[in-house]
């Protein structure tokens, strides 16, 4: 007999290896899994997200039921660790199967440096419909977007890639 803790740790490490026949075998022997993995703060979704692949994302979504609007305490949701971890299909499947482009607002983390190729995440975003012009508010600071970010890291071709697609900074939108 496994004990618990060894299946736990079983099923954690088949959906980060994106195995779904080995963690859908483990499922079936406790189908209590998912729920006690939450309920000790281990969130499926966001770990496959970073690490997985994209079938093993839509297996927890159809599947499992993970819920792609579930946000952690910073409001990131798994689309935003898609997107730090730059796994530009983990993300597209994520917004395939549903997931907001908005929520947490994903766009502001293209500039991370996990993300190979940040006007392709960008690209990825918008045409799901990210807003470009999304104002990150926090308290203290001024209200900040992407391309106010994107200036701050002298990143030109992100900054001529937001304009073409008709960001504008903070100031600028306050003026409009």
């Amino acid at each position: 007999m496994v004990d618990k803790d060894s299946q736990e740790f079983a099923f954690r490490v088949a959906i980060d290896a994106g195995d779904i026949e080995g963690a859908r075998k483990l499922l079936s022997e406790r189908p209590d899994l998912p729920m006690r993995l939450s309920a000790e703060r281990v969130w499926l979704l966001k770990d496959a997200a970073k690490e997985s692949s994209p079938e093993m994302i839509r297996w927890l979504v159809q599947e499992v039921g993970e819920d792609l609007a579930k946000q952690d305490a910073n409001d990131y949701t798994a689309l935003n660790f898609a997107v730090l971890f730059g796994k530009l299909e983990n993300a597209r499947a994520l917004l395939e199967l549903g997931a907001d482009a908005d929520l947490g607002y994903p766009l502001f983390s293209v500039l991370s440096r996990h993300v190979e190729d940040p006007v392709a995440m960008a690209t990825l975003l918008i045409s799901y419909g990210a807003d470009v012009n999304q104002l990150v508010i926090e308290e203290g600071m001024p209200p900040r977007n992407i391309l106010t970010e994107a200036e701050d890291c002298e990143n030109e071709e992100m900054i001529e890639f937001l304009r073409s697609q008709g960001a504008k900074l903070p100031v600028e939108l306050m003026e409009s």
